[in-house]
Parts: C-alpha cells; structure tokens; sequence
C-alpha cells in the first residue's frame, strides 16, 4: 500500500511541474553546481518572460543560450550540462562584457546588460501554480493524510 501512494504521490509531483510548466527544483540545481549559499534571487525571471511559467515563456537571452546547450525541460542533468558549457565557453548571453556564469555567481542578471536582479520571489518558479495543480496538489496532501491514518483495532 505505501508502495503504491509514494508512487501516486510522485506522480502527482510531476503533474504539478507539467501544469506549471516550469522546472521547480532548477534554480537549487544551480546554487548546487555554482556553490552558492542560496538560490538565485533571480529564479523564473532567469528563463521565463513576463512573469510567466509556461513552456512559451522560456525565451530569455540566457534560457536561450543554455537551450542551445543541451537544455531541456524537467532534466536536471541536462542543466547541469548546460552549465558546465557556458562555464567553459564563457558565454556572455546579454554581451555586457560579464559572463552567463560568472553572473549567476555574483546574482546579477545574465538577460540584459545592466540588468539588475529584481524583486524576484525567493520560493521558486514552482509557486505560480494554476488551479488545475493546486487541485493536484490538494489531492495529494489528501491522499497522505488518509494513507497515514492507523488502522482501528478490530473488536
């Protein structure tokens, strides 16, 4: 039984970042590859445009250029991957002279020369979640709770 619900729950998961249409755990893959203390204060600005997280919003100079390093969506190797390249090729998405890397590094922004970071939630692109994945969402918090109910003792 408990099999089966940590599938479930991890399936839902993955609904929820499909729905979204943005990969939550991106920007703690790159404080994990760049060693930072935190995140990116910059998360879903870094990749999506006007505030959106969906798959057509990722057109960003920088999302762009890690696209065409092997970025794909939901793939954190891939992202890491993409790291590592523009670390190598020192690329510099925005051509202000400082590279993608080393701006994620310093938390300024790789999309526009003299770009600065804005006031960008510090939760995750996961958190702009439309209603269908918050239902989702719901559901799963249900399902746990009812799975973790103990069986009562048969008189």
């Amino acid at each position: 039984m408990k099999t089966a619900m940590t599938r479930l729950m991890l399936m839902l998961v993955g609904l929820v970042a499909a729905v979204a249409g943005a990969t939550p755990t991106y920007p703690f893959v790159i404080q994990s590859e760049l060693s930072l203390s935190e995140p990116p204060t910059l998360q879903c600005e870094l990749c999506h445009k006007n505030n959106k997280q969906d798959a057509t919003s990722t057109t960003t100079p920088f999302v762009l250029t890690m696209k065409s390093r092997g970025l794909t969506s939901n793939n954190e190797q891939s992202l890491m991957s993409a790291l590592a390249a523009i670390k190598t090729d020192l690329t510099d998405s925005d051509a202000d002279g400082i590279t993608d890397y080393d701006e994620l590094l310093a938390d300024t922004n790789p999309n526009g020369a003299g770009a600065t970071v804005s006031d960008a939630p510090r939760y995750g692109c996961g958190a702009n979640i439309v209603p269908g994945a918050l239902m989702a969402m719901l559901a799963a918090v249900v399902l746990r709770a009812v799975s973790r109910r103990r069986p009562r003792p048969m008189s």
